[in-house]
This record gives structure tokens, sequence and C-alpha cells, in this order.
């Protein structure tokens, strides 16, 4: 089947906030913590090009300027 509403470009990543103290929502979070900076990692090697230690503040400021 094909999709009839093209699919986003862009998409936000939030980091995910901590609600409770309680073991079962710290269990939550630290997994939840744990995707959220896998999917960071591999949009910044996607969009950068270049792996997460190997990247300066020069890329992404150029990355930044071609947005604007």
């Amino acid at each position: 089947a094909e999709m009839t509403v093209p699919q986003p470009v862009y998409e936000y990543i939030g980091p995910p906030k901590l609600v409770d103290w309680d073991q079962a929502s710290l269990v939550k979070w630290r997994r939840a913590r744990e995707q959220y900076e896998e999917n960071i990692h591999e949009r910044s090697t996607y969009e950068i090009g270049k792996d997460k230690s190997q990247i300066t503040d020069e890329d992404i400021m150029v990355k930044v300027k071609e947005r604007i």
C-alpha cells in the first residue's frame, strides 16, 4: 500500500523527563534515556557523516548555518 501522507523530514527528539522517583519510574526513564542517546548519536552521525567523538563545534555550526 502506498502512503498518502508524506513523511516528515525532521522530527524533534526531546530528552525523556523524570516524572517520579520510584524504582519503576527510574527504570523506565533510564531505558528511555538510553534510547534517546542512541537516537541522537545516530542522527548526528547521519547528518554530519562523522562519529560522535569526531564532531567539532565547527561541524555543528556549518550545519546550523545551512539550515538558516
